[in-house]
């Protein structure tokens, strides 16, 4: 039953987990603050958005692309709350479905209600939260096809190409590579690579060589560069990445050596997809070297993901290779560090003390808890930072105002804040409280600064735990917005009973957390990494147009066509025994062809070198009256002139066995048969065994 049935559908799916950090300081932040994410399945791109700002937390999927069919694009976007350490099973799913016609259509979902998240699944004021975007891929209805449909063949330039260089039929330069040979035609190499072109037709000294050696590469790589400049493909690299990484890796060099930009861009693309802790700084170096932006922004990207990733891949041999040849990158990458930093400033009556910065990895109980946090999407992150305010002299401050306060400016994260104790809120110094306030002296980068500050007091001895943190969160937006006073201790005399006196000083602890909403960086989009389609059929039309390595001429009425024998033979077997058997013009270089117009000589010529057909709908006036003298009626006289340049190409093909052109030629009259046409066709169709 299996067997038989008929699949009417696909779906495409794809699932990332989304680290919300800091999740408590999104509150209160209005319903049009959101978290983006950007996604890319089955070739199309959405965009899913995290509102958490208000009681509930929604999300929405937002459409970036244009559907490919009029029915739209069928998406759905499921979402459950997870527990990275796996000690909870994941929490009820919430999904939407919608039909996507243009870009920023969307479907929305409310999730739940951000005060009935239960507790467990908050880890470290962090919520995470896994999301699976499914889209409906919709097949063509199963049809039987009647016997008159004509299929048009799939294209088999390649494969003819792949067939010569393994023949080695007329190679013209034998290359060595570590002692191995490899034959080739040094006019198809020219078509494919401007290096070769300016070596063989050029004024290089290989130009008249037949052997040429090649050093400084790998046989496995000469041997897959070989292939794809013949055929435009690199089977070699459809293994899994973690097999075949050197490979492409040095394939990647060769490709910039000769000028391939799609083999290069493939192995861009291929390397992009499998970096590894082991491999990153390796490929970053290469990346640098042989400008891969896009690999090279992947490398980055892939290092400074975690602390611990971080950790691991400058322990690497690969890292002292980078430090070593690329020096200027590790500007970059410094750059591009995003991680919680620590910067303690002690301050003692007025001297200041800096500590230096240094890298936090936090460690985790199980590898697959790391194996989850590395797999998610940090779509914020909260930066810290924690200093120590010493007053000297407390007694003293008995007989200020209450205006009076100790000020100390604080800079973080590109922001200056001031820092403003007040000993004395009041008038009666016994019933007064010791507080602090934030003021904030820079512009916003954001529409707003969204922070969190903790103060306590703490014993310098360490004979005292701290006192009971005062935790407020508050949003800056412009200078001199702050926030209100902090209090620190209830009344002043408790905090010389407190302990936390020691020497006529005081000491105050505050940190401060900046929350920062972080770029999307999980996935390349489409758009960036575009492999373009296969140029071969270019490159071999221009071979053809510039006529650079011509051996052969041939003479249609009165006009001359320069083109190449081995080509020829290589798509033709006719033209296989003219040139390389033994008939007579296997050594002439001029050919001579009767019965044949001049404009169905070039159209077949195209079919040879690039496997394509001017459109028939598209043949000039001027084209077709060389091959069409009978008198047309005005209406109907284009429809009547595709027919005749069909019925004179399928003969062509016919006599040059050229198959696929029959076939397209066949195609072409089938769908246009009329009263007028259908005798001759008819005939044509006898003529030249086409059932």
């Amino acid at each position: 039953m299996e067997n038989a049935c008929t699949n009417l559908n696909q779906v495409a799916r794809a699932v990332r987990l989304l680290k919300i950090d800091g999740f408590s300081l999104t509150a209160g932040m209005g319903g049009d603050y959101c978290l983006k994410s950007i996604w890319t399945v089955d070739g199309y791109e959405l965009e899913v958005l995290i509102y958490p700002g208000t009681t509930w937390v929604a999300l929405k999927l937002v459409f970036l692309s244009e559907a490919r069919t009029q029915w739209g694009v069928r998406a759905s976007m499921a979402c459950q709350l997870v527990d990275l350490s796996r000690e909870l099973e994941p929490y009820h799913e919430y999904g939407v479905s919608e039909t996507f016609y243009h870009p920023q259509d969307f479907g929305a979902l409310v999730f739940m209600d951000r005060n009935k998240i239960p507790s467990g699944y908050i880890k470290d004021d962090m919520l995470t939260l896994r999301c699976a975007i499914t889209v409906l891929k919709e097949l063509p209805a199963p049809t039987i096809p009647a016997e008159e449909v004509i299929t048009q063949p799939s294209t088999n330039l390649h494969q003819h190409l792949g067939e010569l260089l393994q023949s080695e039929m007329g190679a013209d330069v034998t290359f060595l590579v570590s002692y191995e040979s490899f034959a080739a035609h040094k006019y198809i190499l020219a078509a494919r690579s401007p290096v070769f072109k300016a070596q063989f037709f050029g004024d290089m000294k290989e130009k008249c060589s037949a052997r040429v050696e090649i050093k400084d590469m790998e046989v496995a790589a000469f041997r897959a560069m070989l292939h794809f400049i013949y055929t435009d493909t690199v089977p070699e690299l459809d293994r899994p990445l973690e097999e075949v990484t050197t490979l492409a890796q040095h394939l990647l060099v060769a490709a910039d050596m000769y000028g391939l930009e799609r083999l290069k861009l493939i192995c861009e693309i291929k390397l992009c997809g499998g970096i590894t802790v082991d491999t990153a700084a390796t490929t970053l170096a290469l990346a640098e070297q042989h400008n891969c932006s896009k690999l090279k922004a992947k490398c980055v990207e892939f290092i400074v993901s975690t602390p611990a990733v971080l950790e691991a891949v400058l322990a690497t041999d690969g890292y002292k290779h980078l430090e070593a040849s690329c020096p200027l990158v590790l500007t970059e990458l410094l750059k591009s560090v995003h991680l919680i930093r620590l910067a303690l400033i002690v301050s003692f009556a007025g001297a200041t003390l800096r500590l230096p910065d240094r890298f936090f990895s936090g460690g985790t109980k199980h590898s697959q808890t790391f194996a989850m946090e590395k797999a998610c999407t940090n779509l914020t992150e909260v930066v810290r930072s924690v200093r120590l305010f010493k007053i000297d002299g407390f007694s003293m401050t008995m007989g200020i105002g209450r205006d009076y306060s100790f000020n100390c400016r604080w800079s973080f994260d590109g922001y200056d804040w001031e820092v403003r104790i007040y000993p004395r809120t009041n008038e009666d110094f016994n019933l007064s409280w010791v507080s602090l306030r934030l003021i904030f002296l820079s512009e916003a980068r954001t529409c707003a600064v969204r922070t969190t500050l903790r103060c306590c007091l703490v014993d310098p001895t360490g004979r005292l735990k701290p006192s009971e943190e005062d935790c407020r969160s508050i949003i800056f937006r412009k200078p001199q917005d702050s926030s209100s006073q902090v209090p620190l201790i209830t009344r002043c005399e408790h905090l010389e009973l407190s302990g936390y006196v020691k020497d006529d000083s005081f000491t105050v602890q505050c940190t401060l957390e900046v929350f920062k909403e972080l770029p999307d960086v999980a996935t390349v989009s489409l758009k960036e990494v575009h492999l373009p389609p296969s140029n071969l059929h270019l490159q071999f039309a221009q071979l053809l147009q510039s006529e650079t390595g011509a051996d052969v001429t041939f003479l249609v009425s009165g006009e001359s066509f320069a083109a190449h024998k081995l080509i020829l033979a290589a798509r033709s077997p006719v033209c296989m025994a003219e040139f390389f058997g033994d008939m007579k013009e296997k050594c002439s270089q001029t050919v001579e062809i009767k019965d044949m117009d001049a404009t169905v000589f070039k159209a077949l010529l195209q079919l040879i070198y690039t496997d394509t057909v001017p459109e028939f709908g598209q043949q000039v006036e001027a084209d077709v009256e060389a091959i069409y003298t009978d008198t047309m009626p005005e209406f109907g006289q284009q429809e009547a002139a595709v027919t005749v340049m069909a019925q004179h190409l399928l003969a062509a093909a016919d006599r040059y066995g050229l198959d696929r052109l029959k076939l397209i030629c066949a195609g072409e009259l089938a769908g246009g048969i009329n009263v007028n046409t259908a005798a001759t066709t008819l005939a044509l169709a006898d003529l030249h065994n086409c059932p």
